[in-house]
């Protein structure tokens, strides 16, 4: 059966064709629906997300480009592979950008900004020291942590670019876990 998408921030409540299709794939990604080199078959996907070949070949085209997937010329597409050494190469690129834009945040950071931070670590310390750790939680609690990090940086290209090395980071750690 296919999947239905709202977006809250669209005054109509939907996201194109296009972008629905993207964003499922890349959560499926990330959580390890779709496993490291597994065949994007256009055929399959259609099913699987109730969408055409046209919005399915542009989101597999932007999840290339993220990273997320491969593409193989003419014969179509893949989840992208992860090795150890993709793995070091991400998390050095992440630190990297994430201690830049903390500088940035620093230097144009409020004490809204400053008080978010405090916030955000006390909810994700609360799910580390819980009996139950829930995973799914930890996720959101530790995003929402480094996100409020970075919530000043002026600079919505670094932001965007840590964004990718976040969830690609994040794509490791869920299959690893699992």
């Amino acid at each position: 059966m296919p999947r239905t998408y709202k977006d809250q921030n669209s005054p109509s409540g939907t996201r194109t064709l296009t972008d629905q299709a993207y964003l499922q794939l890349r959560s499926d990604i990330i959580h390890g629906e779709l496993q490291p080199e597994e065949k994007l078959r256009i055929e399959h996907l259609r099913e699987e997300y109730g969408v055409g070949a046209s919005p399915l070949r542009e989101a597999l085209s932007r999840l290339t480009a993220d990273g997320f997937v491969t593409a193989e010329g003419q014969r179509g597409f893949r989840v992208a592979p992860m090795s150890e050494a993709d793995l070091a190469d991400i998390t050095r690129m992440r630190i990297l950008l994430e201690k830049q834009a903390l500088s940035q945040s620093i230097e144009h950071g409020d004490d809204a900004w400053e008080s978010q931070i405090v916030a955000t670590f006390y909810q994700l310390e609360k799910v580390e020291q819980s009996e139950e750790r829930d995973k799914a939680e930890w996720e959101i609690r530790n995003h929402d942590f480094h996100e409020a990090l970075i919530a000043a940086c002026t600079s919505k290209w670094l932001r965007r670019f840590y964004g990718i090395l976040y969830d690609q980071h994040k794509r490791y750690r869920n299959i690893a876990l699992s």
